[in-house]
């Protein structure tokens, strides 16, 4: 995840936040003392915060691929902007 983060820093301006997130979860069952359930799962995604000219815009994308970070920066300049 940091190298993500570390491959789009170039790409921050003014004064901007890059986010990266994933969530896990591990779930157990067991019914009778028998397991019947044992899985994981893992769900993240990305969200980028911009300041420009007195005013923050906002984006985040349920996806952490390599499409995805420069899109969240993007909108979060644009929405920026649009708040102007």
């Amino acid at each position: 995840m940091l190298d993500q983060l570390e491959r789009y820093a170039h790409h921050l301006e003014h004064y901007s936040e890059l986010r990266l997130h994933t969530n896990h979860t591990k779930t157990v069952q067991m019914i009778g003392g028998n397991v019947v359930t044992n899985s994981s799962s893992s769900r993240g995604g990305v969200s980028a915060r911009s300041y420009d000219d007195g005013a923050f815009g906002f984006a985040s994308f349920p996806s952490q691929s390599d499409d995805a970070i420069p899109g969240a920066l993007k909108a979060a300049t644009e929405n920026a902007a649009l708040l102007q």
